[in-house]
C-alpha cells in the first residue's frame, strides 16, 4: 500500500500478448479458495497495449464493524464461543492451511480441547451463507 491509509493497493501484472486467445482473472479468494467478495476481474491480452482494471475491496472500519465476527475467549484451552454471526457451520484450519476441525453448529460454542497448542482461523458459514473469518489461539 503506497498510501498508508487509503486501502488502494496496485498490482502490476506482466503478460505476453496472445491476440486475447485467453482469459485472465484475478481477485482475492478465501481459505477455500472462493472469491472474495464472491467475483473476479476478467481480462484479455490481445495486443501490447496495457490493460487496466480496477478491483475495490472495502477494508474501512465501518465495514469491518458490520462484517465483525468475534471469537472468544482469546486464548482459550477448551471451548470457544462465536458472536456476531447466526452460525450455521464452523471450519478451523491451523496456520498451514490445513482444516483441522469442521462442525455443522447449531450452538455458537465450539468444542476446540482436541487441538494442539497454537494459532487458528476460524471460518464460519451463516444461515444466509455468508462467510465469516476469525481467530484463536490454543493454550
Amino acid at each position: 500500500d503506497a498510501t498508508a491509509g487509503d486501502n488502494i493497493w496496485s498490482v502490476t501484472l506482466d503478460l505476453v500478448p496472445d491476440g486475447g486467445a485467453n482469459t485472465w482473472e484475478w481477485g482475492f479468494n478465501d481459505l477455500t479458495g472462493t472469491w472474495v467478495p464472491k467475483n473476479n476481474t476478467q481480462f484479455t491480452v490481445v495486443d501490447a497495449s496495457p490493460v487496466t482494471t480496477t478491483y475495490e475491496i472495502k477494508t474501512g472500519v465501518d465495514e469491518f464493524a458490520q462484517n465483525a465476527m468475534k471469537v472468544y475467549p482469546n486464548p482459550t484451552s477448551g471451548v470457544i464461543n462465536i458472536s456476531g454471526i447466526d452460525t450455521k457451520a464452523v471450519e478451523i484450519f491451523n496456520m498451514y492451511g490445513a482444516k483441522v476441525l469442521s462442525v455443522d453448529a447449531k450452538s455458537n460454542a465450539i468444542d476446540v480441547s482436541g487441538l494442539s497448542n497454537g494459532a487458528y482461523l476460524v471460518k464460519a458459514i451463516d444461515t444466509n451463507g455468508e462467510i465469516k473469518i476469525g481467530m484463536f489461539n490454543k493454550k
